[in-house]
């Protein structure tokens, strides 16, 4: 016990636990942090599967990876009454969500960017006088 407070009373000191980072919190936010990425690459793989002439089942996968464990602890959450595990899975989803989201949006914008580099090129070369032999 401590006695910091200016009232003279005695303060209890916090557990170690809370003092320093438990590996638990370390490893989960790793975890954030892959899904996080996996997201990410969700909605890369998605747009690229869009807009090439390719079947999407690679992307459906990755998608279904980034929602899937959250949307089921939410839904176990609600089930179980365990409010402290519904917040965190909800963000979890939400950050998913928008890590697609943007990943496809930059897709996109790649996509557009280096298309537009490609037909300004075949079209120079298609207006080109050619000798004819």
């Amino acid at each position: 016990m401590r006695n910091d407070s200016p009232t003279g009373e005695n303060i209890p000191e916090l557990p170690a636990v809370l003092r320093e980072p438990a590996p638990v919190i370390v490893v989960g936010m790793a975890g954030w942090l892959v899904a996080t990425i996996v997201a990410v690459i969700a909605g890369t793989a998605g747009v690229l599967s869009l807009t090439s002439a390719r079947s999407g089942g690679l992307a459906g996968v990755f998608i279904s990876v980034t929602t899937v464990p959250a949307a089921g602890n939410i839904a176990l959450g609600i089930a179980f009454g365990a409010g402290y595990e519904i917040w965190p899975s909800a963000l979890q989803l939400l950050v998913n969500i928008c890590g697609m989201a943007v990943a496809g949006w930059a897709a996109l914008a790649l996509q557009q960017f280096v298309w537009s580099r490609v037909s300004i090129r075949r079209t120079k070369a298609m207006t080109r006088h050619r000798r004819m032999l």
